[in-house]
């Protein structure tokens, strides 16, 4: 009895089937910021067996900088919205049916809001004589995180425990043709 078998050479590669690795590491999972947009940076490598190399970074659908000699990517002018943000980086690789790997951290942005501000003295309307006088009212914080400042004219307060003082030279502010002063 005698079988045969077929055998068939072929020069092509064997086909990239391995996802690329990818990693944030500007940014840690719950980093809170408060502002309207950041940078993303990170790693990303196709190490596998018959490893077609990365390609493309996409993060949030923007296309990051990527240096396939060091591996290193980045994109910038990644928006936030007020709260939690996902970011999603994704890794695609050049094989003829595209492996794709994703990476992801949630950003909070939080949004400083104005200080609660009341004048005490002098009360709106008032006539003074004196011209030199004393500003002084309450600032009270509503974001722990962003301490409270106070100008007054332009010209910064003493602020302790949630009050704040500050002298103004009326003269410098008269207004010639009125002869009244605005304190902002």
């Amino acid at each position: 009895r005698t079988s045969s078998i077929t055998v068939t050479r072929s020069d092509a590669a064997p086909a990239d089937t391995a996802k690329p690795a990818i990693s944030i590491d500007s940014i840690a999972n719950r980093t809170e910021t408060s502002d309207a947009s950041i940078s993303v940076s990170g790693i990303a490598d196709d190490p596998g067996v018959n490893a077609s190399g990365v390609r493309r970074i996409f993060v949030n659908g923007h296309e990051a900088d990527y240096d396939a000699a060091t591996k290193r990517w980045s994109v910038t002018g990644i928006a936030l919205t007020p709260g939690e943000n996902r970011v999603v980086a994704e890794a695609v690789d050049g094989a003829a049916s595209p492996n794709t790997e994703r990476e992801e951290v949630t950003v909070i942005r939080r949004v400083a809001t104005a200080p609660a501000l009341t004048i005490a003295t002098p009360a709106a309307g008032s006539v003074m004589r004196s011209p030199v006088i004393t500003v002084a009212g309450v600032a009270t914080p509503t974001d722990v995180e962003h301490p409270v400042t106070v100008t007054v004219n332009g010209q910064p307060a003493a602020l302790a425990g949630g009050r704040f003082t500050a002298t103004v030279d009326l003269a410098k502010l008269v207004d010639p043709k009125t002869g009244a002063a605005t304190i902002s």
